[in-house]
This record gives structure tokens, sequence and C-alpha cells, in this order.
């Protein structure tokens, strides 16, 4: 049977995942690994959706947070001087 979550914002502006009859479904598999991460913390379930959920197929709510997530875990090692993080050891 297919799960249906969606990403959500508490009034604090932690990041949960919740069940939402009106949510696409998802791969049981799938949903499982997201709610798992999710219930350590915002922060693990944001690095399994941008780092180990890069090839399947999200519904576009958990693309967002992918790409945000990707976008925080690919940032650090990204520079526009390279030398800059040389000479600053």
């Amino acid at each position: 049977m297919m799960a249906s979550l969606s990403p959500a914002l508490t009034r604090h502006g932690v990041l949960h995942v919740v069940p939402s009859s009106d949510a696409a479904p998802l791969d049981p598999a799938l949903a499982q690994r997201i709610t798992t991460a999710f219930a350590r913390n915002a922060g693990h379930g944001l690095v399994q959706l941008g780092a180990a959920e890069v090839d399947g197929v999200l519904p576009p709510a958990f693309g967002y947070f992918r790409e945000l997530a990707q976008r925080y875990v690919t940032g650090p090692g990204k520079t526009s001087d390279s030398s800059a993080l040389a000479t600053a050891s």
C-alpha cells in the first residue's frame, strides 16, 4: 500500500513529515526511509532527501526540500577562489 506524506513546518519553523490524504502517494520503502530520518530530527530528514534520495522521483513538495538540502550538502565544498582556502589555513 502506498503511503501519503507531506512535509510540514511547525509554528516554530521545525520541518517534519505528516500523513496527508491529499498528498501524492509514495512508495512504502521511500516513505519509511523519509519518516525514519525525520523522526530523528529535521537535519537527518534533510540529509536523507538531499544525499540519499537523489535519483528517485519525489512529489514537488519533497523535491523542493531535496533541492534545498542538496545545495546545503554540496555548498561547503564550493568556492569561487579555492586558493583562498589554502591561504586561510
